[in-house]
């Protein structure tokens, strides 16, 4: 390999390939980059900062690496930093912080409830969850499913290799079956049990304390169980009552350790909030987000598969990743383009394979 600097081409300018491969070998996960991992390439002159010059190939093997899309795009604004800013080791602090910020690796799950047509029988649940399995969610959220006794849906998920990371469970329930739901929760390893949203008598200024108040017990009952209460948003909790949203006043009403948020992005765009943030604001309630496009049909905003609409996925799915976030789930209510849920549900995750920012 020539360099454009005769005294980088030493030890220094080599790939010291044997070091690079170090940090993946330490039980890290089936070659998954470990935390130190860009400190290590720097240490051990796989990185030399004084030299790299950027060549394509030196690039492509170190870049061969790293297994996930977050850290192969860190590193290559790692890389960029350095080119740019003349090898100075000034800079390898900043890049590792901000590598830190893409080390939580966010699982993909699919909604439910996005194909709730397919879900009224058993024989349908099962059906339903292999396609889903198959599109490439290893991960769902029930919501919107028949009945179905509890034992008979964890033998599903667990013959086809799925997660249940969440649901959506009925206002009453929460409220006075909660030491029971925690029990299937748990019996699921299902860590979050979430509400939709707050009923519609409680759409108003002293309704949004009333549910919070209401709320109080059973999220804390949830949260000393090992679990989580996540609430749901639509537009509507952005109503203004004087200088206060809806969502304001629960929020204000509500503990932070206990009531957390699942927030979803399609409904905080439509209403008028700036999702990025929202997200960054309320970053300690939430680590599961529902990611829902949005697009401008003729008669007004439409719900879509994720690619089809306007949200920018690539800068949402970093702020959720700087955030914390563990799941984000892909919902379409309506609105499926060949009048097939299961196929938008594939469009969306082939979407966000071919993004490759998860």
């Amino acid at each position: 390999m020539k360099s454009k600097n005769p005294q980088s081409a030493s030890a220094d300018s080599s790939l010291n390939k044997g070091a690079l491969k170090a940090p993946f070998d330490k039980g890290g996960g089936g070659g998954t980059p470990t935390g130190d991992c860009l400190d290590h390439l720097v240490r051990h002159k796989c990185l030399p900062l004084a030299s790299l010059e950027g060549d394509l190939l030196e690039k492509d093997t170190i870049l061969s690496h790293f297994v996930t899309a977050p850290f192969k795009r860190s590193l290559q604004n790692f890389i960029s930093l350095l080119l740019k800013g003349g090898g100075s080791r000034r800079l390898t602090e900043d890049c590792l912080d901000h590598n830190k910020q893409r080390r939580i690796i966010m699982k993909l799950a699919a909604q439910l409830y996005t194909v709730r047509d397919f879900l009224k029988t058993s024989d349908e649940i099962y059906d339903t969850l292999k396609k889903i399995k198959q599109i490439g969610y290893d991960v769902i959220q029930v919501s919107g499913m028949g009945e179905i006794e509890p034992a008979l849906l964890k033998s599903y998920v667990d013959e086809l290799g799925i997660e249940i990371c969440g649901t959506h469970m009925p206002l009453d329930s929460i409220v006075n079956n909660t030491e029971a739901l925690i029990e299937q929760h748990k019996f699921w390893n299902c860590p979050n049990i979430g509400i939709g949203s707050a009923p519609d008598e409680f759409r108003n200024e002293d309704g949004y304390k009333k549910f919070a108040e209401i709320m109080e017990k059973p999220a804390k009952m949830i949260s000393d169980a090992g679990l989580k209460f996540t609430y749901h948003n639509h537009e509507f909790e952005f109503k203004k009552f004087g200088d206060k949203t809806g969502m304001d006043i629960l929020l204000e009403n509500s503990d932070p350790e206990t009531f957390k948020l699942l927030p979803d992005i399609f409904w905080l765009q439509f209403g008028g909030v700036v999702p990025s943030a929202f997200l960054k604001k309320h970053a300690n309630r939430i680590d599961f987000v529902h990611y829902k496009d949005m697009m401008i049909a003729d008669d007004g905003h439409k719900i879509t598969e994720l690619g089809n609409g306007n949200i920018d996925w690539v800068y949402i799915t970093d702020i959720c990743r700087e955030i914390g976030v563990k799941y984000v789930a892909v919902e379409q209510d309506t609105n499926w383009a060949d009048g097939n849920a299961v196929n938008s549900m594939e469009t969306s995750c082939k979407y966000l394979t071919k993004l490759d920012v998860l």
